[in-house]
């Protein structure tokens, strides 16, 4: 037997010990595991541009629990955003600021938990350093506002 002979059966026994193992997992996950698979396996890439072009950041979706999550902790930012610009006394700003600042914290660690790259953590974003709010708040619109059939068109149409 030729060694690409060899080669190929060993291919080919690859190929079957894979098709094996991917069945028993199937047969293995419930359909609330299937569901969560799902939801981690479609990503939507978040274009962005600087100085040398364009450039993208992928993200799962948002479960429904972390969309909610999402718009209410925009919409408690939102109302801390006018109470700020609110004459208040020093003390009752600090106490705003404060909030903001944890409001912020917990959206950079949903952002972080979305973010395909491992280096985009929820770490990175708390460091502040490299962008703008704008950032990881543009990652999280594009990623609530996708449905996961939406998402798997987009990655489709952008494949061709």
């Amino acid at each position: 037997m030729s060694q690409d002979e060899r080669l190929e059966k060993f291919k080919k026994i690859a190929e079957a010990d894979e098709a094996k193992e991917k069945a028993e997992l199937i047969e293995a996950l419930s359909a609330k595991d299937r569901l969560l698979r799902r939801l981690r396996f479609q990503t939507v890439q978040v274009p962005f541009t600087d100085d040398l072009g364009e450039f993208t950041i992928e993200a799962r979706l948002l479960s429904p629990s972390e969309s909610r999550r999402v718009s209410d902790l925009r919409m408690k930012l939102y109302k801390l955003s006018n109470q700020l610009r609110s004459g208040k006394s020093e003390k009752e700003l600090n106490k705003l600021k404060k909030e903001s600042e944890d409001v912020v914290s917990e959206l950079y660690e949903i952002v972080g938990a979305v973010c395909i790259d491992p280096d985009l953590d929820a770490e990175y974003w708390k460091t502040g350093s490299g962008f703008n709010l704008d950032v990881p708040l543009r990652i999280l619109d594009a990623v609530s506002g996708v449905s996961p059939a939406e998402a798997e068109a987009t990655k489709k149409f952008r494949e061709e």
